[in-house]
C-alpha cells in the first residue's frame, strides 16, 4: 500500500479492497504468505520506529495487516480439515525450483544449438 505524505489512507473502501487482496493472494498462491509476512512486517516496523504518529494509527496498520492474515489461516484450516488434506513436506522445495527448470528446458529446446559448453556447466 503506497501513502502519500506518511498518511494512511482514510478510505473504507481502499482498506477493504487491500484486506481483500491479502486475503486472496494468501489463498490462491502457495507463496503468497510469504511475500505478506515479509511485506507486513516491513512496514509494520517503518510505522513503529516513525513514532511520530499516535497509537491509534499504529494500532489501524496493525489491524489492516494481521486481521485478513487471520481470516485465512481460519479459512485455510477449515478447509484442510474438512477434506483431511496432509502437507507433503517435499513438495515445497521442488515448486519452488520448477519454474527456474521450466524455462531452462524451454531455452534448451529452442536455442539449444547458441548454447555454450560454458552455460551449461
Amino acid at each position: 500500500m503506497v501513502y502519500y505524505n506518511d498518511e494512511m489512507p482514510n478510505i473504507k473502501r481502499h482498506r477493504i479492497l487491500f484486506a481483500i487482496s491479502i486475503i486472496l493472494m494468501m489463498l490462491l498462491r502457495h507463496n503468497g504468505k510469504f511475500v505478506v509476512y515479509i511485506t507486513g512486517f516491513v512496514v509494520c516496523l517503518r510505522q513503529i520506529m516513525q513514532c511520530r504518529k499516535g497509537f491509534k494509527k499504529n494500532c489501524k496498520l496493525l489491524m489492516l495487516w494481521f486481521f485478513p492474515i487471520v481470516i485465512t489461516i481460519i479459512i485455510l484450516s477449515a478447509i484442510n480439515n474438512i477434506y483431511d488434506v496432509k502437507e507433503v513436506k517435499g513438495e515445497q522445495i521442488r515448486e519452488s525450483f520448477s519454474v527456474l527448470f521450466q524455462q531452462t528446458a524451454r531455452d534448451i529446446k529452442e536455442n539449444g544449438e547458441d548454447i555454450t559448453d560454458e552455460e551449461t556447466d
